[in-house]
């Protein structure tokens, strides 16, 4: 209960406007099969920001994506196309080196 009011509190300097619901959430990762946005991993998912709140995204559900804690973690304060630019770099040495 306290890390999701200190969610709230957070969005709220930031800026971010209204919350998405639990029933949006659930919609989104049902439209994602329950996996990772990013990788496709299954397992335990976070909202992670399209655009993050800091960078002046928003907190509705049109900025959200599920996320697995691995790159929700390494995208950190990256924009989702920055993101995905990494990983497609990230992908494109793994193949070169095997």
């Amino acid at each position: 209960m306290r890390k999701a009011s200190d969610s709230r509190r957070r969005v709220w300097k930031l800026g971010g406007g209204p919350s998405f619901t639990a029933a949006e959430w659930l919609q989104l990762v049902v439209r994602y099969g329950g996996r990772c946005a990013y990788r496709g991993e299954e397992g335990p998912l976070q909202a992670d920001h399209r655009i993050p709140l800091s960078r002046g995204g928003s907190n509705g559900i049109d900025n959200i994506l599920p996320a697995c804690r691995r790159c929700n973690a390494e995208k950190a304060n990256m924009t989702e196309d920055e993101f995905r630019a990494r990983l497609e770099l990230q992908q494109r040495d793994n193949l070169e080196f095997d």
